[in-house]
């Protein structure tokens, strides 16, 4: 069973037994290929040993053994047909009966008291149990026919004087059967039990996985699985968005603690969908400050498009919003583009995160900007002025980088 179809099965025990059975399954059609092959080999080997020791016995047992070298090749090139999936068990029935044939043919041509041939029923009987993953009964099934097409072969051929010899070696291949079957008991559960706790890992991985990727890029979760180190790339460009809520200080000291958490959780849920839905990689939220890039880890060249489409769509996701006294809420956004450096550094709660001055101005964007506006640098107005309406605010003193003239995003321009 493939990787892919464990993660699908769910924990109900009714779901795991029957994919268990199925993976049983599928490793008894693969045992069946190999042995099948193995067996043909071996029958063609001794088949040469047989002309230089007893070239007798090797044309009396020709036709039979070289009915049961094409039997074992059918019974291999079966198991990779589609008819085959979910017959194993008879499959592998099927392969021990060819090598009994041959067997038998032997023990026919030199007789039941004298013939060495009985050991070999005694280990295809036991290889039935050790070889293939089949259940007990299962096993029981498949030894038993085996045996049955010995006794039936054998009995009207034993002479009187010889059954002492014959009861001991019948003993002998009997023993054999019952080992097989206690040998298949043990394997059993040790495949289902391994199956099971394979199974319980990969939904544990799976789990995992989601974790990391609800935390970091798909992308550097994949580089961190290789290298642990710091990790960091640089961008010759990317845009960067900060959106915060309008008063959040007033709004939080009038609403109880959990309600604070479920306006944050609705509306930075609805902003994490925008952020699917354009394609733009979430970085984190600071309080009530939502922060957002594009460009990157996979860079794109319309990477502020989708930020600014991002933008507008937020403020009308965020017109339909109301607190619990009804009251409208109100955000504010700042865009800027340019130069970062993103990455994820240290031991313990990994964040991806972007540094760079253009980063810096991003923020401050947000935090001298307008209730209701999104506020972008020139950066930004150069790259979307020909698809997008915005509107010059003018020069403003930003703190830390002095005069800059900036532009608010008004919408998309009419095609």
């Amino acid at each position: 069973m493939t990787p892919a179809e464990l993660l699908a099965l769910r924990s109900t025990p009714d779901t795991s037994e029957r994919a268990c059975d199925r993976h049983i399954d599928a490793l008894t059609l693969r045992r069946v290929r190999l042995g099948g092959t193995l067996i043909a080999s071996l029958m063609v080997a001794g088949a040469l040993v047989g002309l230089f020791t007893d070239p007798v016995i090797s044309a009396a047992v020709f036709g039979p053994r070289a009915g049961a070298f094409l039997a074992a090749l059918i019974v291999a090139r079966l198991t990779r047909r589609e008819w085959a999936r979910g017959r194993g068990f008879p499959l592998a029935v099927a392969l021990s009966l060819t090598t009994a044939i041959d067997l038998e043919a032997q023990i026919v041509h030199t007789g039941l008291a004298l013939s060495p041939y009985n050991a070999g029923i005694a280990l295809l009987v036991m290889a039935t149990g050790l070889f293939f993953p089949l259940k007990p009964r299962q096993t029981a099934i498949a030894a038993g026919a085996v045996l049955l097409t010995y006794a039936g072969t054998m009995i009207p051929l034993v002479d009187p004087a010889d059954w002492a010899t014959a009861t001991r070696q019948a003993f002998f291949v009997l023993t054999a059967a019952v080992v097989a079957v206690t040998a298949s008991h043990f394997s059993s559960r040790t495949l289902r039990s391994e199956f099971l706790a394979q199974l319980a890992l990969r939904e544990e991985r799976e789990i995992t996985e989601r974790l990391l990727t609800n935390v970091l890029p798909q992308s550097i979760v994949e580089r961190l699985k290789r290298d642990r180190h710091a990790l960091a790339d640089g961008f010759p460009e990317a845009t960067i968005l900060f959106v915060d809520i309008v008063g959040f200080t007033r709004i939080s000291s009038n609403l109880p603690p959990t309600e604070i958490v479920s306006l944050l959780n609705d509306v930075f849920s609805r902003f994490d969908d925008l952020a699917d839905r354009y394609g733009l990689e979430k970085i984190k939220t600071i309080g009530d400050c939502y922060m957002v890039v594009g460009g990157l880890p996979t860079p794109r060249e319309d990477h502020a498009d989708a930020v600014a489409d991002f933008a507008i769509e937020m403020l009308r996701v965020v017109e339909e919003l109301r607190l619990p006294d009804g009251t409208s809420i109100a955000v504010r956004a700042g865009i800027n583009t340019g130069p970062v450096v993103a990455g994820v550094i240290g031991h313990r709660k990994f964040i991806y995160d972007l540094w760079g001055d253009a980063v810096n101005v991003a923020s401050r964007m947000e935090s001298h900007g307008e209730p209701g506006a999104i506020q972008v640098t020139e950066a930004t107005y150069e790259k979307l002025r020909h698809a997008f309406e915005l509107h010059p605010r003018g020069v403003i003193a930003v703190k830390g980088k002095g005069e800059m003239a900036t532009y608010f995003l008004r919408g998309r321009r009419e095609s």
